[in-house]
This record gives C-alpha cells, sequence and structure tokens, in this order.
C-alpha cells in the first residue's frame, strides 16, 4: 500500500471533501469514515478506516495522515501546523487548491508533450515509408518508360536507400533507447539535466511559491515555509534544491523575504516589489498567494504557448518533407507524359 502514492487529484479531492466535512461540523474520525464509505477502492477504503479509528482513539488528523506513510511529508506538516493554530479547516481548503493547481499544470504539461510527440512520430513514420518503399516503386516504373528519378528526387532515392538499409540497426537503437529510459538510474540523470532550466524552472518556482504561500497562511514562519517548500526539491534535482538552499540561508540571515525570494530566482524584481509593498502594509498572506497564483497561471500559460508553437512547427516540417517527396515523384512523370505525348 505504501507504494502506491494518491495522485495531485486524489490529494486535492481529498483535502476538499474533510475540510468541507469539518465545516458542517462533522469530527476528524467521522469524517474519514465517510470518506471510506464513498471510496470504491477496497485497500484505500481499509487505509480511511484504519485512520479514522486512530482519530477516534486521539491522534490528531496530522498524526493519522502521517503513520500511514502513504501522504506526501508536507502535506502532513503543514497540517499538523494548521491544527496547532486553530486552521485546519483552513489548511485543508489551501491543501485542496494546492492539489487542484499541481494537477491542472501536470495535465497541461502531458498534453502539450504528448500530442506533439505522437503527431511527429506519425508524420515521420508516413515519411520513411514514402522514402524506403514507395520512391523505389516509382524508380522502377520510370526506368521501364526509359527514364529515372534524377536531381532532388535522385537524392531523396538515394537517402530512402540508406535508410532502409539502417532501418533495422534504428530499430535496434530505438528498442535499446527504450530499454534505457526504462532503468529509473537513466531517467534520474536525464531530468536531472532538465529539471532546472526554461520552462521547468518557471513551474518548479511557480509551485516552491505555492508551497511558501500554503505554509504562511497555514501560520508558519517564512523560515518554516521555506523548510517545508524545499521538500519539492527531490534528489534528482539538483540545480533546484541550491536555489531553495540559497532562499533558506538568506532567510536563517536575516534577509527580509522579498530579497531571500529574489535571491533564489524565485521572483522577479517586480514581484518581489509587489511583495514588499504587501508586507508593509500588512497584507503578506494576501500578496504571498497573489504571487504563487500568478506564478502558477503564468507557468500554464507558457505551457500552452510552448504546445502552440510545437504543433504547427511539426506539421510544417512534415507536411514539407512529404510535399518535396511528392513532387519529385511527380514531376518526373509529367516529364514523361508530356515526351509521349
Amino acid at each position: 500500500m505504501k507504494n502506491q502514492k494518491p495522485s495531485a487529484q486524489e490529494l486535492g479531492s481529498m483535502t476538499l471533501a474533510l475540510a468541507q466535512l469539518l465545516h458542517a461540523g462533522i469530527g476528524p474520525a467521522d469524517a474519514l469514515y465517510l470518506l471510506s464509505e464513498d471510496d470504491p477502492r477496497p485497500q484505500w477504503k481499509t487505509l480511511l478506516r484504519d485512520m479514522a479509528r486512530k482519530a477516534d482513539s486521539g491522534s490528531t488528523l496530522a498524526r493519522c495522515f502521517a503513520e500511514t506513510g502513504v501522504f506526501p511529508g508536507y502535506l502532513c506538516t503543514l497540517l499538523s501546523v494548521g491544527e496547532q493554530v486553530g486552521k485546519t479547516e483552513q489548511t485543508l481548503l489551501s491543501l485542496a487548491e494546492y492539489y487542484e493547481a499541481v494537477d491542472r499544470l501536470g495535465k497541461q504539461l502531458r498534453s502539450a508533450l504528448t500530442y506533439p510527440v505522437i503527431l511527429l512520430t506519425v508524420l515521420l513514420s508516413v515519411l520513411v515509408v514514402l522514402l524506403v518503399w514507395v520512391l523505389p516503386v516509382f524508380d522502377g516504373v520510370y526506368a521501364q518508360l526509359g527514364g529515372g528519378l534524377t536531381g532532388v528526387a535522385g537524392w531523396l532515392l538515394t537517402l530512402g536507400q540508406s535508410i532502409g538499409r539502417a532501418l533495422p540497426w534504428l530499430c535496434g537503437l530505438l528498442v535499446f533507447s527504450g530499454v534505457l529510459l526504462a532503468v529509473p538510474a537513466v531517467r534520474k540523470k536525464l531530468s536531472a539535466y532538465w529539471a532546472d532550466r526554461g520552462l521547468w524552472a518557471e513551474v518548479n518556482s511557480a509551485r516552491f511559491l505555492q508551497a511558501m504561500a500554503l505554509g504562511i497562511n497555514s501560520g508558519m514562519t517564512p523560515q518554516e515555509a521555506a523548510t517545508l517548500a524545499s521538500g519539492l526539491a527531490q534528489a534528482d534535482m539538483p540545480a533546484f534544491q541550491a536555489r531553495c538552499s540559497r532562499c533558506r540561508t538568506a532567510l536563517e540571515e536575516n534577509t527580509p523575504l522579498p530579497e531571500a525570494l529574489k535571491r533564489a530566482n524565485m521572483l522577479t524584481p517586480a514581484q518581489a516589489r509587489l511583495l514588499q509593498a504587501g508586507m508593509r502594509s500588512g497584507q503578506a498572506e494576501i500578496s504571498m498567494s497573489y504571487l504563487a497564483n500568478s506564478a502558477l497561471e503564468q507557468s500554464m500559460d507558457r505551457v500552452a504557448g510552448l504546445a502552440e508553437k510545437i504543433e504547427p512547427a511539426v506539421v510544417i516540417f512534415a507536411c514539407v518533407l512529404i510535399g518535396l517527396v511528392l513532387l519529385s515523384v511527380m514531376l518526373p512523370l509529367m516529364n514523361i507524359m508530356n515526351s509521349i505525348g
């Protein structure tokens, strides 16, 4: 059971349901039992009932979550802080909003990357079929008519023949690459390279700010919230870990929160000034939440913009190549027909 970690969507639904049940005046133990009744999965039903029994025996809600070993550490920590300051319901609602935002961002990232990859694979497969199998057929037909493929068409025919000879090796390479990607150590090295670059750096910053805002709104100090948010930096994300460490170090040195976030490249100078103004007016929590939501929306906009750029580029690239192949085939045929006529 411990290996079956809940998704962001499941965590968002669970925390939202708990917040609503607590708001209705239902105790934590009864709320967990009601959740277990509505869950169709036998393992989760058992888990929630065990948590309900512990809560009924006097355990705090945070402890019930933590002892399962299934839920993220920052969820358990935030819930513990929320219970200590009397903001359990608000903390659960904040967690629900956070996981909903993470789920939306993850879905948009997958959608932005999956469709172009599938499209490119299909179009390249069509191109390979044209070069390797279709062009030689036309070349044979033209040879019987006393002609042949020359110029660009001849070059494409040669390219197709080369691809045909190398096709078994290319297939073997693809299989080998797939096997390598299935190895966790290889995936970690690849993800470490891209983990905090370009768009991914913005996504990491948005998630860090979301966790920071969540911690501050739950009653944590900026230092505690930064330590909690640093838990998002996995072992295979050294660059992001370094940025989190810079933020924590700056806060430990009593650096103001806006400046510490700016030093860690979590906020732009303009965003840091906005947070500073919010802190001066006594609205640090509101300003932090606004900046976190704004950063997440900007990340999602960039993801959508990336998808909008990739898809047309892939289609144009493949269509130009396929069109070039077809023209190379048809032009010699037109010349032969004109000669016959």
